[in-house]
């Protein structure tokens, strides 16, 4: 897996990062890849909340085309299990290039 070098823009900032990370019993890497990762995956779970919220809309229009794309619960598990698969895969790579 890639992996970048940060720069903190004062030593302020970075001590902060390093003391919630222990706190967390995470590295500092782990740390801020999680944050990176939540950060990137709010838009994702904004969107997904805001269709499931209108789902019974959506569910119509598809049962007008294709009844067999109307069960709203095919959405919400399709997109929980990409999330969940991701976020796996993130915390392997993280343990493989911590060892």
């Amino acid at each position: 897996m890639k992996s970048m070098n940060l720069r903190f823009p004062d030593e302020a900032t970075y001590e902060a990062i390093k003391t919630a990370a222990s706190v967390a019993g995470v590295s500092m890497q782990q740390y801020v890849a999680d944050a990176a990762a939540d950060r990137a995956l709010a838009k994702q779970k904004a969107f997904v909340e805001a269709a499931l919220e209108h789902r019974d809309t959506i569910a119509a229009a598809f049962a007008d085309v294709d009844p067999d794309d109307a069960d709203p619960t095919s959405l919400r598990n399709m997109v929980s299990t990409a999330t969940d698969t991701h976020m796996a895969a993130e915390a392997d790579d993280a343990q493989g290039n911590a060892a």
